[in-house]
């Protein structure tokens, strides 16, 4: 209600004086130089007034009455010119026409509900349905065919508001929400400020263009529209942005960054309604200085890519003009107030760190500084040019809470070998669910360090970098299901410490699929159980143990499917003794690396050749004795180092070398050869196991072999080098090369001789070598 009061006269006095009200308004109309709009206005009632429908300046007309008149625009562009300081207009403009907001540091508040619109507006809005009947959702990840639908804008309007430099435009004050229409669209080259009522009630703003800035102060909108202002993005007050929504495209691919000390929710359609993914980009840096801060993905939209960073500011009272971070370790340090703490919730949705071209994490943080939780089956995936490091846990509790409860969603680490993706994890990984590393990616569990920190842990000040260890999920774990799974294209590294701040003591992993690799560098061990089938390579480094393991259900871990297995340094140690007989591909180790059999059968070979220079034990952390190796395939298996098991050895195909020119390489106990055994040695070896099958023996080093059993092999026998001293018995034949020799006081098959052929034993001339 409006009183109109003048001259000591209240409105029903002033309406008696002149006989009637609407000549004291024309007479006032006629004074201001407006145009009223033709109706009968009782002295208590909200008046409205006709703008000019030539345009111009209604800067007195918002100002009349203390801002509460309404008024209709009828003309094609209006302006106001306010005066320094704040200006409210509590009444409605309605009808057609553009307005500028012009003015340096003034501000125009909007209170009531604002319904005018562009002069011959063009927008419309289309619903576009769709049906998409591929399960994959992500990368190939599967997931349900689904209908949806997208609402598309043809033909957007203009601008209808227009926010000149230096000035701002306020949209709601004093706990009242104030509104611009639905969708309603904005060139802002000053400030637009949304200060609606904190009832939790969302509004949908049109597209905003221009320099300048969009500030949140409190509410709830919604930009459900591309914006392209170029300005900065601020939320304060524990207050909700959305941008997006799973039914229509929301993006501010422009705005110089996002201040966040409040909600930032993202969504966006899963399909663009012609069967394209559907996909926003967040590439700014997102800032905040205030506890209670988090991006949320919401719903079961589309993929959402963020390719800045996530970080605290400590630029004070420029935070929100000019944030920047003083000294990174900041983001890892407990600030009073929890100011530093920042957090990422994923409720379904799909988002993606990185967007293949930068090499900076999204969210620096640990666990006191920083959260991930997954849930709903949503989906997080890297995607880096170069090396990141997440000291971030990845749960699913509430907010802070993370790793109360397990999260419940999918980890991919997705790229390609051009651009080197490769993710290191230092903190549990607490969710139940698919972990997927691309070809030519890498996930490495572990940093390879105790951890970093100073200060005392939970408390203010206390800083870590990392807390060094990593591990996963599997169907053993405590809180793992027998969904838990790996699906390995790429590789997965594994780098734990023994000792680190952590606390983890062992690391187990199960269910892992696919094409790529494992490798194990890490000092503590890792245990590998069931359900192992990955077909790459299994590389285990210096100074580290892989276990196969037996889950409690008695089904042992197996790495038969992978490639090979390559020992790379000293103290590199596979150890199958609890798990049961195994069989390796391609097999190879450097000096003073172990295999530990148990009392288990080893089995090795394919088609290629490879060395062992390590040494094959029994024993190992399952104890037992007896351990037995057989090597198949048609390549080779050169064993250059002492092997102590006690089982025998079988070669089922191919060769069996003992040595590599050198002095070492030997086995103990019987061998039964059905391809070719060959010893390769430059000193004086015994070999004193019987050696039978239908295979035959090579005497290919320098050295001197001598074969003290009575051995049955059938095969032939060949003298390429060195001497062949046969101090027992064997049934072949033997042919003595060139430049070679055949010794000893045994007795052979018969002899071929081309090299040297020497009979009895230089010690003990009696002794007779002879042929059959």
């Amino acid at each position: 209600m409006k009183h109109i009061v003048g001259g000591g006269y209240d409105g029903r006095r002033l309406r008696e004086k002149s006989g009637h009200g609407e000549p004291v308004r024309k007479r006032l109309a006629a004074m201001l130089g407006i145009a009223l709009a033709a109706t009968s206005v009782d002295a208590f009632a909200q008046t409205t007034v006709n703008a000019p429908s030539s345009g111009g300046d209604i800067t007195a007309l918002l100002q009349a009455d203390a801002g509460t008149d309404n008024i209709v625009l009828q003309g094609p562009a209006y302006s106001v010119a306010l005066p320094s300081g704040t200006t409210t207009y509590s009444g409605v403009l309605s009808g057609t026409g553009t307005l500028t907001v012009n003015g340096a540091s003034n501000t125009l508040v909007f209170t009531g509900t604002n319904t005018f619109t562009v002069p011959n507006p063009t927008e419309t809005t289309a619903a576009k349905g769709y049906y998409n009947d591929n399960s994959e959702i992500y990368d190939g990840i599967a997931g349900a065919p689904f209908r949806g639908w997208i609402y598309n804008l043809v033909n957007p309007n203009s601008p209808e508001v227009f926010i000149n430099s230096g000035a701002t435009l306020q949209l709601g004050g004093g706990g009242v929400t104030g509104s611009l229409g639905v969708y309603a669209n904005i060139e802002d080259n000053g400030t637009l400020a949304i200060n609606a009522a904190n009832d939790g009630s969302a509004f949908s703003l049109g597209s905003i263009s221009g320099s300048g800035s969009l500030h949140l102060i409190t509410g709830s909108p919604y930009l459900a529209n591309v914006s392209t202002y170029t300005g900065a993005t601020i939320i304060e007050n524990n207050q909700t942005l959305f941008l997006g929504t799973d039914h229509t495209y929301g993006a501010i691919p422009d705005s110089s960054f996002v201040f966040n000390n409040g909600s930032f929710i993202l969504n966006t359609p899963i399909n663009d309604g012609s069967g394209n993914p559907g996909v926003m980009s967040v590439s700014q840096n997102v800032w905040q200085n205030h506890y209670g801060n988090d991006i949320n993905i919401d719903g079961n939209g589309g993929l959402i890519v963020l390719s800045g960073v996530y970080s605290y500011t400590d630029s004070g009272v420029n935070a929100k003009t000019d944030p920047s971070l003083s000294n990174s370790s900041l983001n890892y340090t407990i600030i009073r107030g929890s100011a530093s703490t920042r957090g990422f919730n994923i409720e379904g949705g799909m988002v993606q760190f990185g967007d293949g071209t930068t090499d900076k994490i999204f969210l620096p943080g640990n666990e006191y500084t920083s959260y991930i939780n997954l849930h709903n089956g949503g989906i997080l995936a890297f995607d880096y040019d170069g090396t990141v490091t997440l000291d971030t846990p990845i749960g699913g509790g509430i907010y802070h809470d993370s790793t109360s409860t397990p999260g419940i969603g999918s980890v991919v680490i997705t790229g390609n070998a051009s651009n080197a993706n490769h993710v290191i994890f230092t903190q549990p990984g607490d969710y139940n669910g698919l972990t997927q590393i691309d070809a030519g990616t890498i996930l490495q569990l572990g940093d390879g360090t105790v951890g970093n920190s100073t200060g005392t842990p939970g408390q203010l000040g206390y800083f870590s970098s990392s807390r060094g260890d990593s591990s996963l999920l599997t169907a053993e774990s405590s809180d793992g299901l027998s969904t838990d799974r790996i699906t390995d294209n790429g590789t997965l590294l594994v780098d734990n410490v023994v000792g680190a701040q952590d606390g983890i003591t062992a690391v187990s992993l199960s269910n892992i699929s696919g094409s790529g690799g494992l490798t194990q560098i890490g000092a503590l061990p890792l245990t590998l159980l069931e359900n192992t089938t990955y077909t790459g390579a299994t590389t285990i480094g210096t100074g580290s143990t892989l276990y196969l393991g037996t889950n409690s259900s008695g089904v042992a871990g197996s790495i038969a499917s992978s490639s090979g297995v390559a020992l790379t340094g000293a103290g590199a140690t596979l150890d199958i003794s609890q798990a049961g007989a195994e069989t390796l591909q391609d097999l190879s180790g450097a000096a003073g690396s172990v295999i530990a059999l148990g009392s288990h059968a080893l089995t090795v070979g394919t088609a290629d050749s490879t060395v062992f220079a390590g040494a094959i034990t029994d024993g190992g952390i399952g104890g037992g004795i007896g351990g037995s190796l057989t090597k198949i395939g048609i390549g080779t298996l050169v064993l250059s180092g002492a092997n102590t098991y006690t089982g025998g050895t079988t070669i089922s195909g191919g060769m069996l070398q003992l040595g590599t020119g050198s002095s070492s390489g030997s086995v103990l106990g019987d061998i039964v050869d059905q391809g070719t055994l060959a010893f390769d040695r430059s000193d004086n070896a015994i070999f004193s196991g019987v050696i039978s099958g239908s295979g035959g023996l090579l005497q290919a080093g320098s050295g001197t072999t001598a074969l003290t059993a009575v051995d049955t092999y059938a095969g032939a026998t060949e003298v390429a080098s060195g001497d062949l001293q046969v101090d027992g018995a064997i049934t072949s034949d033997v042919q003595v090369d060139a430049g070679t020799t055949l010794s000893g006081t045994g007795q052979v098959g018969g002899i071929n001789v081309f090299g040297n052929l020497l009979i009895g034993d230089a010690a003990a001339a009696a002794k007779v070598m002879s042929a059959t």
